[in-house]
C-alpha cells in the first residue's frame, strides 16, 4: 500500500498542474490572426464614366497583389492588443448583462428560489471579477509574431474589387475584418480627372495620393499610387528591381538565392546591397554588385558577351573568399574564370573559415563551395566541455536517488514475505509487490549505467580538449 501511495502522489501533482495550466490558458489573451487582409474598393465616380471606377483600382491591384509578408510595427501591435482586449471585455459585458437581467426578473418573482438567486449572485460576482481582470490585463503580455502573410481576399460577391456603396469606410473595414482598406474618388472636370486615394488602417485614415491626370496617364498614376501603398502594406521600406537579359535564356541569380531565366522582378526587396550573377552557355558570365536605396525602382538590362572559350562561375557560401590556383591569386568570389584545359587544384580561403582545397575540372559550368567555420576559441571550447562534463555528473548523481529508494522498497517487501506462510494471500501479495519493486530497481540501475557511461565519455572529451590547447 505504501508503494501505491508513493506512486499516486506524482499523478495527483501532475493532474493539478494540468488543471492549473488549462485554467490559466482560458484566461490568456491570444493573437489568433493568421494573415494581413488587404482590400481595394472600386472608386467613387463623379461626372465620369462608370468603368473608370474599376480601371485605376485594378491597375493598382496588379502592382501590389504580389506582396507576401507584412511586418507588424510596435504601434500596430499595441492597437491589435487593445482590440483583442476590447473583444474580451465586450464578451464578458454581454454575459454579465444577461445574468443581471435574469437576476432582476427573479427579484420580481414572488415564488423565487433563494438558492437560484444565490447562484446568480455568485455568477455575477465571478463575471465582475473577470471583467476587472480583462480591464487591467497588460497589452504587452499578448504575444505576436514579427510578421504575417499578406492576403487579398475576394469580395463577398467573389470579385477582386470590393464595393462599399454608401457604407462608411470605418464600418466597412471593421465589419469585414480588414486590416487595410484602400478606396478613392475620381472626379471628371473636362479632359482631366481629379483623383484622391485614401487608406484606412487601425490607426486611422490617410491620403496616399491626390492630384489630377488625363486618362492617358492612368497607368503612370497607378504606379505612383502603388509605390506609396507598398510601404504601408509591407510595413517596412522597400526597393524594386527588374532584370532582363540578352540572350533570353540566361540564368539570373539574385543574392545567391532567387533565380529565373531571362527575366526577374521583385518589388518588395529590402533596401541595401544586392548581387546579380548572369550566366548562359556560350557567353561570359557577368557579376553585378550594387545598392538599392529605400523606395527605389530600378530596371537593369544586361547583354552578355559571347565567349569562344567556356567559362566557370565560382561561388562560395559565404561570398568574399580568396581563390588561388597554385600560388596565383585569381580573385574573390563570386568570380568567372576561363575553364582550364586540364584538372587543376583550387585553394579557397576566407578569414574565420576552414581552408578548402578542391579539384577544378575543365567541364564545370559553375561551382558552388560551402565553407565551414573555423575552430572556435580554445578556451571557449574548454568551457563548453567543462559544462557538459558537470551536467553529465549532476544528471548521474540525481539518477542514483530513485535506485537507492527502490533498493530499500524491494528489501522491505522481501522482509515482508518472511512474515507470512508460503501460499497465503498475504504472502502472494507481498511477493508480487517485491517483484515489481525489484524490476523497477534493475531498470533504474540500467539508467545509472547509461548515465555513468555518458560521464566517462564527457571526461574523455574534456581531457582531449585540454590536450588540444595551444599552451
Amino acid at each position: 500500500m505504501m508503494l501505491e501511495f508513493r506512486f499516486s502522489i506524482p499523478l495527483i501533482l501532475l493532474a493539478s498542474f494540468a488543471f492549473a495550466d488549462e485554467t490559466a490558458s482560458k484566461r490568456e489573451a491570444q493573437f489568433t490572426q493568421e494573415d494581413w487582409r488587404v482590400a481595394i474598393s472600386s472608386f467613387e465616380i463623379e461626372n465620369g464614366e462608370e468603368e473608370i471606377s474599376t480601371l485605376i483600382p485594378r491597375l493598382v491591384y496588379d502592382e501590389i497583389s504580389t506582396l507576401k509578408q507584412h511586418v507588424i510595427s510596435k504601434t500596430e501591435q499595441n492597437l491589435i492588443a487593445r482590440e483583442i482586449l476590447d473583444i474580451k471585455e465586450s464578451e464578458v459585458l454581454f454575459e454579465l448583462s444577461k445574468l443581471l437581467q435574469s437576476r432582476d426578473d427573479l427579484l420580481f418573482d414572488l415564488n423565487r428560489s433563494l438558492v437560484t438567486l444565490n447562484e446568480l449572485e455568485k455568477k455575477i460576482q465571478t463575471k465582475n471579477t473577470e471583467l476587472s481582470y480583462w480591464r487591467t490585463y497588460p497589452p504587452r503580455q499578448i504575444s505576436m509574431p514579427d510578421s504575417i502573410p499578406i492576403v487579398f481576399p475576394e469580395a463577398p460577391n467573389k470579385e477582386l474589387l470590393w464595393d462599399m456603396n454608401t457604407v462608411s469606410p470605418r464600418m466597412y473595414r471593421q465589419s469585414n475584418k480588414l486590416d487595410i482598406l484602400i478606396f478613392g474618388t475620381v472626379t471628371r472636370v473636362g479632359d482631366y480627372y481629379g483623383i484622391r486615394v485614401s487608406v484606412l488602417e487601425r490607426s486611422g485614415e490617410s491620403v496616399v495620393w491626390e492630384g489630377a491626370s488625363t486618362d492617358e496617364d492612368f497607368v503612370k498614376v497607378s504606379k505612383e499610387i502603388s509605390a506609396r501603398l507598398r510601404e504601408l502594406i509591407l510595413g517596412r521600406q522597400w526597393a524594386s528591381l527588374t532584370v532582363q537579359t540578352e540572350p533570353s535564356d540566361a540564368i539570373i541569380t539574385v543574392n545567391r538565392s532567387g533565380s529565373a531565366i531571362g527575366y526577374w522582378s521583385d518589388s518588395s526587396l529590402l533596401p541595401g546591397d544586392f548581387s546579380l550573377e548572369i550566366s548562359a552557355i556560350g557567353y561570359k558570365p557577368k557579376i553585378i554588385n550594387d545598392t538599392l536605396r529605400a523606395n527605389e525602382t530600378r530596371f537593369i538590362e544586361i547583354e552578355l558577351e559571347q565567349s569562344d572559350s567556356p567559362q566557370i562561375l565560382i561561388r562560395t557560401i559565404p561570398t568574399g573568399a580568396n581563390l588561388r590556383l597554385g600560388n596565383i591569386w585569381i580573385g574573390k568570389t563570386p568570380v568567372a574564370i576561363d575553364a582550364p584545359s586540364e584538372t587543376l587544384v583550387l585553394t579557397v580561403e576566407k578569414d574565420g573559415y576552414k581552408k578548402r582545397i578542391i579539384p577544378l575540372y575543365p567541364d564545370m559550368g559553375s561551382l558552388t563551395i560551402p565553407l565551414d567555420l573555423a575552430v572556435a576559441d580554445p578556451m571557449e571550447e574548454l568551457d563548453n566541455a567543462k559544462k557538459k562534463l558537470y551536467n553529465s555528473i549532476a544528471l548521474f548523481s540525481f539518477s542514483l536517488a530513485p535506485t537507492v529508494i527502490l533498493i530499500g522498497v524491494s528489501r522491505n517487501y522481501a522482509n515482508e514475505t518472511v512474515l507470512y506462510s508460503s501460499g497465503t494471500e498475504n504472502y502472494h501479495r507481498a511477493y508480487e509487490q517485491y517483484l515489481y519493486a525489484y524490476g523497477f530497481m534493475w531498470g533504474s540501475i540500467t539508467i545509472n549505467v547509461v548515465l555513468l557511461s555518458n560521464v566517462l565519455i564527457k571526461i574523455a572529451r574534456y581531457f582531449k580538449t585540454v590536450e588540444s590547447l595551444p599552451y
